[in-house]
């Protein structure tokens, strides 16, 4: 799932620096929250630093795709969370109460 969510971000945002760190990026670390996932980032942080993009002010997050899912209640969300330019994890949330921890089939939208 993650890797389907950062090639939405490439396809989306089409932005060269993004897309070399999305290339570079390696999930390390994985974290379920009954609500959601938090998905630690491992980049190259020789790589150029990604400009603020469609987010909170800050430019410390990017907005991403909805999820569609019967095993996320409600539907979900997607944030891109950036450090110092880098990429630094994935946020998955539900727009309800419930997340399942073993998601099979799902939809990005958005």
């Amino acid at each position: 799932m993650e890797r389907a969510i950062l090639d939405w971000y490439k396809s989306h945002y089409q932005n060269d620096t993004l897309n070399t760190q999305i290339d570079s990026a390696i999930p390390i670390n994985r974290k379920w929250t009954e609500v959601g996932f938090y998905i630690d980032l491992q980049v190259d942080t020789s790589l150029a630093a990604v400009p603020p993009m469609n987010g909170f002010e800050d430019g410390r997050a990017i907005m991403g795709p909805h999820i569609e899912s019967s095993q996320i209640e409600d539907g979900g969300g997607v944030l891109l969370f950036v450090k110092d330019g880098h990429l630094e994890f994935i946020e998955m949330y539900s727009f309800g109460a419930r997340f399942e921890e073993h998601i099979s089939d799902f939809k990005l939208n958005g």
